[in-house]
């Protein structure tokens, strides 16, 4: 082997496309070829307690075909080790991002900086030696993948600050962010942030709160970053706890983060770094941190009689997007955000339409829902508050909604209107024929929308103009572009959908995806001749065909087709039947794989929840379960509890 070929015999280290620290990876100082080294920046060792102290990685290669991962992602992504183990604290592990830009390591050598402060608090002067666990370097093609390299040590040297000098420096770092702006007043906040005195506390916490902050750039987010650094934590919790119950005060998130994380801290607790979470985590620090959230939300709550005005409205908006409410709390909150809801903000009443609407829907808001279409310049807007009027009141709902489909800047899509009962809606024939002659090109998301209220709302009248513009097509997408055409002619016109379903075959499914938004919000069945179609598939098909057509009957077919379905089941079971092992474990595109899948396939369809024509009942399910041929399929349907 070549040294050029370095990178590629290096598969047996490399465990993925992105590094993750958290991934289990073996740990090498050097590779023949490559190395990662640790230096001091700019020669600097020396030290005080309230300094950013920041150290280089440095990539060097001999050989070609390695690249390096320099995405700067703000936080401590590398794994920082220390001698002694005292003297210091974590304040976050390493994080782990699912995104990075790579860089070829060639000639040159590639630095990254390592700002140790965003990880690590050093609470006493001292001598240190450090190195850093990184996988930054990266295979290359056809096996990319993520070394894990722990590098050389550093020594530095830690000194206490001088606090006349720290409270100087304070005053001048703040006096430089009240004009300063982009990287200027990025720099000299996360400075800030870095000290630790008490006078750097007063000042870090009242950046925190400065109502400013969103002209000022994302100052809140480097006070965040300096918390851990405070060297008096209880006066940091003092400040920041005496902000948030002030009822002059509005809370905030940011506030709550900060009271946890420094709570946190007292504790000595290393708050993880940030990863791309599946699920919430449920050790005992998490628990205890829900708690103390659920606490201090409870403490405004208890606030409320004593807040008055634009000050209570605003409170109330953000108790109601807190997740953690009982419904005792729901109703104490539900008359003043009914009452106060017309005086918040487009961005805020959008919010709670999409995200409380169950809690908050009330008739008295149909008012604010015309006030909300009414605005001309809140276009965006429109689409929630056009869905929740049609859910309220479809009368009034009715001249907006065609105002929107009509407009040919609206947003408005199937989604929001599919409450609406009304089969069609002539008046908008002429303008959505318009439209999409205008609109008219494929992969246009904003066409396709308009194209599937054309098949939701126009009527029979519209069948020449959807015919001239379907003839004319021109590299169009059948998976996107065609779906909301062929919805509409199976509506009016069978005969045209019908030769171009069958022409697509397989390939059809995607098209389906505007087939059953349409049907489904019109809640009809699909016409004869496309049921017909499907139940062929269902009985003679493929698999692949089979499974997908009876999914298919499933949404728009007839009750008796779940008996179809169920005799292609009892032909497959019958067929396989003895030879379980043979098709659990059969790879991919052999027949006994196929059976597999198309087990899956039916089950689900019979036993899932997308089904409009039938439902199961718990000893249907179970009789279907038992008779899986393998643990696939009885995944798909849960054991009754």
């Amino acid at each position: 082997m070549s040294r050029s070929d370095w990178c590629f015999a290096t598969v047996a280290l490399a465990v993925a496309c992105l590094p993750s620290l958290a991934q289990e990876t073996p740990v090498v100082t050097q590779v023949d070829g490559a190395e990662a080294r640790l230096e001091a920046k700019d020669g600097r060792t020396q030290f005080t307690l309230d300094d950013p102290i920041t150290l280089e990685l440095v990539f060097t290669a001999r050989v070609r075909g390695c690249n390096v991962n320099t995405t700067g992602y703000g936080d401590m992504s590398e794994q920082v080790n220390i001698t002694p183990a005292d003297g210091w604290l974590r304040s976050r592990g390493p994080s782990g991002h699912d995104y990075l830009t790579t860089e070829k390591l060639e000639d040159a050598p590639i630095r990254i900086p390592v700002l140790l402060n965003q990880g690590i608090v050093f609470q006493k002067p001292g001598h240190y030696e450090i190195s850093v666990t990184t996988a930054r370097l990266i295979a290359p093609q056809p096996s990319p993948g993520a070394l894990r390299l722990t590098t050389n040590t550093v020594s530095i040297d830690i000194t206490a600050p001088d606090e006349q000098e720290e409270a100087a420096l304070v005053r001048s770092l703040s006096a430089r962010m009240e004009t300063a702006s982009g990287q200027t007043l990025h720099d000299a906040a996360l400075q800030l942030a870095f000290l630790g005195g008490d006078e750097a506390i007063r000042a870090k916490v009242r950046w925190l709160l400065d109502p400013d902050n969103d002209q000022t750039g994302n100052v809140e987010g480097e006070m965040l970053q300096g918390l851990a650094s405070s060297r008096n934590l209880q006066l940091q919790m003092d400040l920041l706890e005496a902000a948030w119950r002030d009822v002059q005060r509005v809370p905030e998130n940011n506030l709550l983060e900060a009271m946890q994380q420094t709570r946190a801290f007292l504790r000595k607790q290393t708050l993880p770094g940030w990863t791309m979470v599946v699920a919430p985590p449920t050790d005992e620090a998490a628990k205890l941190a829900e708690q103390e959230r659920r606490h201090y939300i409870s403490e405004i709550v208890a606030t409320l009689p004593q807040r008055t005005g634009e000050n209570r409205r605003d409170t109330v908006y953000y108790l109601m997007e807190f997740n953690g409410l009982n419904d005792e709390e729901k109703a104490l909150l539900r008359p003043a955000l009914l009452s106060g809801f017309g005086q918040l903000d487009t961005v805020a009443q959008t919010m709670l339409l999409e995200t409380r609407w169950k809690d908050i829907r009330d008739p008295s808001l149909v008012p604010d829902m015309e006030a909300m279409l009414d605005a001309p310049d809140q276009i965006s807007s429109h689409r929630d508050a056009l869905q929740r009027l049609i859910e309220l009141s479809p009368e009034a709902a009715k001249p907006y909604a065609l105002r929107e489909i009509c407009d040919p800047k609206s947003e408005v899509m199937l989604d929001q209107l599919a409450a609406f009962s009304e089969q069609t809606l002539p008046e908008v024939d002429a303008c959505l024929t318009a439209q999409l002659r205008t609109l008219s090109a494929s992969h246009n998301h904003h066409w396709q929308w308009k194209a599937a209220l054309a098949a939701r709302f126009g009527s029979k009248n519209m069948l020449p103009a959807m015919r001239e513009i379907h003839a004319a097509r021109k590299d169009w997408n059948p998976q996107s572009d065609e779906g909301p055409f062929l919805a509409y002619f199976l509506r009016y016109s069978p005969s045209d959908a019908m030769p171009r379903i069958e022409g697509l075959g397989i390939d059809t499914q995607g098209t389906f995806f505007y087939i059953d938004k349409v049907f489904a919000t019109r809640k009809a069945s699909f016409p004869n001749e496309l049921q017909t179609w499907l139940r062929e598939q269902v009985k003679n098909g493929s698999a692949q065909q089979a499974g997908f057509a009876a999914y298919q009957l499933s949404l728009g077919g007839e009750a008796g087709d779940k008996l179809l379905v169920e005799r292609r089941l009892e032909k497959l079971r019958q067929q396989w039947a003895g030879r379980e092992m043979e098709i659990e474990s059969a790879s991919m595109t052999t027949p006994q794989a196929q059976a597999r899948s198309l087990e899956v396939d039916l089950v689900s369809t019979l036993a899932g929840t997308d089904a409009r024509v039938w439902t199961l009942s718990p000893h249907e399910k179970a009789a279907l379960r038992d008779g899986c041929l393998t643990s696939d399929c009885k995944r798909h349907i849960p054991e009754a509890p």
